[in-house]
């Protein structure tokens, strides 16, 4: 597969399709790819104004029929995407049948398999008056597209709660009945009037989350509570693992294949807690990798005690300094940045602890003196390091 081709369908207008697209294609760009991004709404047009996304604008609608010859410019755009990324297209309520139907009628999903794309239907469903009428349209995809089709909801409490008389949207008899057609929610948080006013400040500027904390358009109280937003909404997307971008599945195979050793961690794992796991999940592969470096870590160390014997306390105060200095620079971040980076710190700082241990291991006849507490020093100065990151990420976060 060389990706997925995510399709914004949903008849009601003013529900958020574009606000949905934009925070698929900011969050795929968090993670490192560069999604397609195609806008065919011949109204508003409004995904295509994020200049940040690089959003093509297609209009494949002539009055309310479609323009065979746009249709295929838009379909060799995606033939051409031969890079491995996904490809993001935004809808508007006046192309939802044009664009249904032609689909439909000219195999497109079939077409898209044939490309290697995998063909994720995204629909919103909305609280208040409209839901009703944004349940039917949902409704009306899963009658229409085949079985084989992926769909993801994404509940959007702008309008009112996503419920019914108390009851929630998982809970009603409508979404009881196509459940098993769809594969991903992402209910949008409800926010309170101060997070949700800077939301629709930035939407209205048109610009990313990355965009606004450079911009200076804004204070600093106004960019932490986009930064809460974006957080928060990035963490429910993930959730999601069908949204996450084709590379990051692409690199998870490639970890598998270059590393056979991971795969009996994996079975060891699953039959010490009693699940199942898939090989390319990429969660497994993390438990895997690091149950593997554990391992070595901990192979490394015997052999470093048994071949140097007394010469280990130069690592340990070098560990020692480098925890020390990683709290430094986890406070400066945490306040400089507000949290943004403390993440990206830590990360850093731990490769450079595995590289200290990796070459004090390689240049072990250099070290000197050593007593049989060294280790856990070592151990120790790591965890208090983490643990004080860990407290001052939580301090900051009020």
């Amino acid at each position: 597969m060389k990706g997925k081709v995510h399709l914004m369908l949903q008849s009601k207008g003013g529900v958020g399709k574009s606000f949905v697209c934009t925070m698929l294609a900011q969050y795929q760009m968090s993670k490192g790819a560069t999604p397609l991004c195609i806008d065919t709404d011949p109204v508003n047009g409004t995904f295509h104004g994020y200049r940040a996304l690089n959003v093509v604008n297609t209009e494949v609608l002539e009055g309310k029929e479609i323009i065979p010859r746009k249709f295929d410019q838009l379909l060799d755009l995606i033939r051409r995407n031969d890079d491995g990324t996904d490809v993001i297209i935004d809808t508007g309520p006046s192309t939802f049948l044009p664009i249904s139907h032609y689909l439909l009628s000219h195999d497109i999903p079939g077409l898209f398999q044939e490309l290697g794309y995998e063909l994720v239907v995204h629909s919103v469903v909305v609280g208040g008056p409209a839901m009703a009428e944004t349940l039917a349209g949902f409704t009306r995809l899963t009658e229409d597209f085949p079985r084989e089709t992926t769909f993801v909801i994404w509940l959007n409490p702008f309008l009112g709660p996503v419920e019914r008389n108390g009851a929630d949207f998982e809970d009603l008899t409508e979404y009881q009945a196509l459940r098993h057609r769809v594969t991903g929610i992402v209910r949008i948080p409800e926010y309170s009037s101060f997070f949700e006013q800077d939301l629709a400040d930035m939407l209205q500027m048109r610009l990313t989350f990355d965009e606004t904390l450079k911009s200076g358009l804004f204070w600093l109280l106004n960019l932490q509570r986009l930064v809460m937003i974006k957080r928060e909404l990035f963490g429910l997307i993930d959730s999601a693992r069908i949204l996450s971008p084709a590379t990051a599945n692409n690199k998870t195979g490639r970890i598998m294949s270059e590393d056979r050793n991971l795969q009996p961690i994996i079975d060891s794992i699953a039959k010490k807690y009693h699940i199942i796991l898939k090989p390319d999940d990429p969660i497994m592969v993390a438990l895997a990798a690091n149950e593997a470096i554990l391992d070595r870590y901990e192979e490394s160390t015997r052999n470093a005690l048994v071949q140097f014997g007394s010469k280990i306390e130069g690592i340990s105060d070098q560990l020692i300094s480098e925890s020390k200095t990683t709290a430094s620079k986890v406070l400066q971040v945490a306040a400089e940045d507000g949290k943004e980076h403390i993440l990206e710190v830590a990360g850093e700082a731990g490769e450079r602890i595995k590289k200290i241990l990796d070459g004090g291991i390689k240049e072990g006849e250099k070290l000197y003196k050593a007593v049989r507490w060294e280790r856990w020093i070592c151990l120790s100065a790591t965890v208090l390091s983490m643990a004080f990151a860990l407290l001052v990420f939580l301090m900051t976060r009020r």
